[in-house]
């Protein structure tokens, strides 16, 4: 009897078990499905909301796109003005040291990133020198050939250099050299290159070193001398500011076992220096007149004495 009653309990137990097993099953079925709910109802907007939203989206990016466009042409003319600045910056001060101002070394030096827009920048520096200094970047042309054939072959042909100068633009009327201050080395310095120019202008625009030493030697500048130093080194000096040419000539002609050299004007006098403001320094110093229509690299044969 007592063993029917303890079966009889155990398979109520069992059935107990089962039911509150099936029950939690249930309850959490049913909080499954509530939070799916929910999250549907956080994540479907209404059908108007869906349409108004990328309407305002397109809105507010055309708003930044816009706002961006403004900086960065802002920024860019900016840009543009720092780098128009650094260029007559850099063009001063090559100019304070004699130094011709080489393409290649502006986009190197100067525009780093910005080479691609050389021509308008180098507009733009145009306009400031002429309008602030008085003064505008004069391309140099390339230097004259000293094979005749070549010379012969270039003849009439302008070739650029991609080198430059800068150049006094002001009216005569202004050009007041107590504008600008000058040592006296400074105006020794360009006296004596006045002469020398003077000299190889008189002599058909050439002179070999030979005769051009020998009117040094009749103004009293020795190959040393107590005023211009080394005679050697100025010449080099002019040589290297783009004043003066030097050419060796051929091998077969040598005075005695030296190579002849010939000089002639360099590319940075033809720009700087009018060839009618020769002609009337030389006038002047000579106290003479010159017939108007002579031809200039004739001009030695012309003075009325």
């Amino acid at each position: 009897m007592s063993a029917l009653l303890l079966q009889k309990d155990s398979v109520s137990i069992q059935r107990a078990n089962h039911f509150s097993l099936q029950s939690s099953r249930a309850r959490r079925q049913r909080n499954l499905r509530d939070e799916d709910d929910e999250d549907d109802d956080y994540t479907q907007p209404s059908t108007s909301g869906t349409q108004r939203e990328p309407k305002r989206i397109r809105q507010e990016d055309s708003s930044y796109n816009e706002l961006d466009s403004q900086l960065t042409a802002e920024q860019t003319s900016q840009d543009l003005e720092r780098k128009v600045n650094d260029t007559v910056r850099y063009a001063l001060a090559c100019e304070h040291r004699k130094q011709v101002i080489r393409k290649d070394d502006i986009t190197r030096k100067v525009l780093t990133d910005r080479s691609r827009s050389f021509p308008a920048i180098f507009d733009k520096t145009q306009a400031k020198l002429r309008h602030i200094f008085g003064m505008e970047l004069t391309e140099l042309v390339t230097k004259e050939k000293s094979n005749p054939a070549k010379r012969a072959a270039a003849n009439g042909k302008v070739q650029l250099s991609k080198t430059y100068v800068l150049r006094n633009i002001l009216p005569e009327e202004q050009n007041d050299p107590q504008i600008i201050h000058h040592t006296n080395d400074e105006y020794q310095s360009t006296g004596l290159l006045y002469v020398i120019l003077s000299l190889i202008f008189v002599n058909e625009q050439s002179m070999n070193d030979e005769l051009l030493m020998s009117h040094l030697n009749r103004l009293r500048i020795q190959e040393e001398s107590e005023t211009f130093g080394d005679r050697a080194r100025m010449l080099d000096g002019f040589v290297k500011q783009g004043y003066l040419q030097r050419q060796k000539l051929n091998a077969d002609v040598t005075q005695g076992d030296q190579p002849v050299f010939q000089y002639s004007w360099g590319p940075r006098a033809k720009a700087e220096v009018p060839e009618q403001n020769m002609v009337g320094l030389i006038s002047s110093v000579r106290k003479s007149t010159i017939v108007e229509s002579c031809p200039n690299e004739h001009i030695v044969t012309c003075y009325i004495q």
